[in-house]
Order: C-alpha cells, then sequence, then structure tokens
C-alpha cells in the first residue's frame, strides 16, 4: 500500500539513506510526467533518472509543437538526491505528497522554458510488481504508479507559450533495463469521468508477459484492467502506429473498446536537441535510436473523444507487425 511518503526518493533497506538497497547499476529511482493541451498540438514529456550506484543522475524534457521537436538534458553528480530533485536548469519538488508537484525549467540554449505544478485528479493507481527477465538477467524489477491529473502554468517553446495541459505523472524504483524491454504497449487517457491508465508487456511472438491498470473514475471507483488486445495500422517502415483498435479487458469481465489517431510523437532515446517530422533523415534516426515511441494522439472511447498518449516499445521486435529486432 501507498503512502505520502512514497513520493520521496527515499526507497531504502538497512542502509543509510546517502545508499540505495539495489546493488546493480541500472538500479534508480524515477519520476516522470507526461502532458499535452487540449487539441495536442503541444505536448511534452520528462522526468528525472537517478542512478545512485553509478553516481550520477539525467533530468530530460522533450516537447514537440507542430512537428517540430525540442529537447534538454541535463546530467550531473548525485549531490543531495535524496532532497534536491533534479541536475542543472531542470528542477523537481514534491509540495504535497501524492497531490502535487512542480517543474521549473529555463533551458536558454534550447529555447525551452517552463513553470509548471502539476495537482492531481485522482488517487495513485499502484501497479502490481513487475519483474521480466531476459535469459538469467533482470530487465525490469521495479515498483510503479501513476496519477492522472491537470498542469497549471505554462511552458513556452521557441517563442510560443501553452497553457491548459493535462497529463499523468509517475513515479517508479528498481532495476530497468530501458534498451533491453519486450514489446510493450502503455497508455494515460484522462477522460472527462477519470480515465484509463494501462501497461502490457508481450513476448516477440504476442504471449503476454505483464498486464496492469485500471478505468479509473472520479467518485474514486477503479476497475483493473487484465488484458490489452491491439491492432495496428502502421506506415511503411513505422515502427509504431497511426492508428489503433483495442479492447480492455476489465476485471469486472466487461470490455472496453478505444481507439487512437496518432498526431505526434515523442522518441525516448538520444535524440538531438532540435530536429523536424518534416526531415526524413533526421524522422528515421529518432525512430532507430528510440528505446521507446510516445505517441500523442485522439482516443475514442465509449463514445468520447480525449487526448491523451501511447507509448510502446518495438526493439525486441514483434512477429505480428512484422517488427524485427533492433541492436542493443
Amino acid at each position: 500500500m501507498l503512502n505520502r511518503l512514497d513520493d520521496y526518493f527515499v526507497h531504502q533497506g538497512n542502509r543509510p539513506l546517502d545508499e540505495a538497497t539495489g546493488s546493480g547499476a541500472l538500479w534508480q529511482e524515477a519520476l516522470y510526467f507526461n502532458l499535452h493541451s487540449a487539441d495536442g498540438r503541444c505536448s511534452a514529456i520528462g522526468g528525472l533518472d537517478v542512478f545512485p550506484n553509478s553516481g550520477f543522475a539525467v533530468a530530460w524534457l522533450m516537447v514537440e509543437r507542430d512537428g517540430g521537436h525540442f529537447a534538454t538534458f541535463q546530467t550531473g553528480g548525485l549531490g543531495n538526491w535524496r532532497d534536491e530533485l533534479g541536475v542543472g536548469a531542470l528542477r523537481f519538488q514534491v509540495i504535497e505528497p501524492l497531490r502535487r508537484w512542480r517543474l521549473s525549467l529555463a533551458d536558454e540554449a534550447n529555447g525551452i522554458h517552463g513553470e509548471l505544478e502539476f495537482e492531481s485528479g485522482s488517487a495513485p493507481t499502484h501497479f502490481r510488481p513487475i519483474r521480466l527477465d531476459d535469459g538469467h538477467e533482470v530487465v525490469l524489477e521495479q515498483s510503479y504508479f501513476n496519477q492522472l491529473g491537470r498542469f497549471h502554468g505554462s511552458l513556452r517553446v521557441a517563442g510560443q507559450t501553452f497553457s491548459g495541459f493535462r497529463g499523468l505523472r509517475a513515479r517508479r524504483w528498481g532495476v530497468i533495463d530501458s534498451q533491453r524491454l519486450p514489446f510493450y504497449n502503455w497508455m494515460s487517457v484522462p477522460l472527462s469521468d477519470g480515465g484509463i491508465v494501462a501497461w502490457q508487456f508481450e513476448t516477440p511472438d504476442g504471449e503476454v508477459l505483464y498486464c496492469d491498470g485500471a478505468r479509473l473514475h472520479d467518485d474514486g471507483r477503479s476497475t483493473a484492467i487484465v488484458r490489452l488486445d491491439h491492432h495496428w495500422e502502421l506506415g511503411a517502415g513505422a515502427r509504431h502506429p497511426h492508428r489503433l483498435d483495442a479492447v480492455l479487458h476489465l476485471a469486472d469481465g466487461t470490455t472496453l473498446p478505444l481507439r487512437f489517431r496518432t498526431q505526434a510523437t515523442h522518441h525516448v532515446g538520444a535524440v538531438p536537441p532540435h530536429w523536424s517530422d518534416a526531415v526524413a533523415a533526421e524522422r528515421d534516426y529518432a525512430e532507430a535510436a528510440a528505446s521507446s515511441i510516445e505517441l500523442v494522439g485522439e482516443f475514442t472511447v465509449a463514445g468520447e473523444t480525449a487526448i491523451g498518449i501511447y507509448d510502446v516499445a518495438t526493439r525486441r521486435g514483434y512477429r505480428r507487425y512484422a517488427l524485427p529486432a533492433l541492436e542493443s
């Protein structure tokens, strides 16, 4: 069960708080945000990844606006990492645990400025513990929870200011090897009454390894998601869909069909600070380098349309969509 302290970077065993319990180089404390305007014209994803056993931290933010991509990556030493959340110009702060967080950024070089405050719209969804192995090596073993909500404040990119964002924030801690994760579908969909969060991992042959999530309601009701059936429409050479038809299977035996149409993309990985969808070579490079691709677009659920994010990881390949594995 979660409590207020789970929002802080204090996850620990019997060691002093400046040491982590996990011994591997990839053990981390991390936070994540996504936000999007009501029309999907501007969106951003970002977070903070702290690797105490490796001695460094990364704060990052990727912004997409009308097909143009802008990113900032701030790396540095640990410092007082349990208490001071951020690196360089990108800073985070817990204002009220499990309810409100602040994000601040002033990156003149990359033209990104933001003062945003996330306010949760629901209780956090705490996913079942996740452990996935590749042979004898662990590629994912983490605790994870997320919350849908609204962002107050504004984000300025390339001279234009945007506000009125909705989205999600998440916290996780444990081991993750992003380049070796199996195929997955992940989604966050804010709706007029609550929303949907889901995460499903599969083998290249489509065997479900893990699925969890929930259909959430504003009055606190929550129904677990136990399976996510999906059908993609892909363009030539693409590793992500431009359209999705899906059926969510709920723990109460009901199903919830939904559709998704891609409007914009965020390629999570070693991408340049500025690039454009209109330049084929830049787009192809981002597609090949990404550990996952977060798609911003329009969901249709039970007659309602809403902007949300559909995130996919395809580096390990997926035969049904004729996606070959990529080099790690």
